[in-house]
């Protein structure tokens, strides 16, 4: 958590402007946190509402996200983003930098996720309000569920596979 690159302070600073327009919402921080981490952000006050969950196992994080209403991803970097397609298998609305390494490819710019510039407080907010455009929350979940059966089922993958060796052969 305390990693600069993963950028938590900026989400912290984006929920506690959320807990203005909603203050029953609730953030879970999963990850590691040192106690100097731990004591700058309490001292900021940006721990209103926010649950730190700290490491978890990968079962445990399946669970946590099926209890969420969505999964944000706040990191400056990301050459992947596995966590991204584990939420959107499980129907959970992503947001995510537009700016971040792989996540805007991932998030299909815009189709399967909302894109921001999350090194701004104020622009995760705002990715974080259109959650209330239902229609459009369909419209990404239904499109990123499509799209990780198109795109990454094992039968897809394999098939792949199985073209890219028969190039070579």
């Amino acid at each position: 958590i305390q990693n600069i690159r993963k950028n938590y302070i900026t989400l912290l600073k984006a929920f506690q402007l959320y807990l203005k327009q909603r203050p029953d919402a609730k953030l879970i921080l999963i990850g590691w946190y040192s106690e100097e981490w731990f004591q700058k952000v309490q001292d900021e006050g940006l721990l209103k509402n926010v649950e730190l969950k700290g490491s978890m196992n990968h079962d445990d994080i399946f669970e946590v996200l099926d209890n969420s209403s969505c999964m944000i991803h706040p990191s400056l970097e990301e050459t992947f983003g596995n966590i991204l397609l584990e939420a959107m298998c499980r129907r959970i609305p992503c947001i995510g930098g537009e700016a971040s390494g792989a996540v805007p490819q991932v998030l299909g710019f815009g189709k399967y996720g909302f894109l921001c510039d999350i090194t701004k407080p104020e622009s995760i907010l705002d990715a974080m309000n259109k959650l209330d455009n239902k229609t459009r929350v369909k419209e990404i979940i239904e499109g990123s569920t499509q799209h990780i059966k198109d795109t990454y089922a094992d039968n897809v993958v394999a098939e792949l596979h199985i073209k890219l060796f028969e190039g070579l052969l």
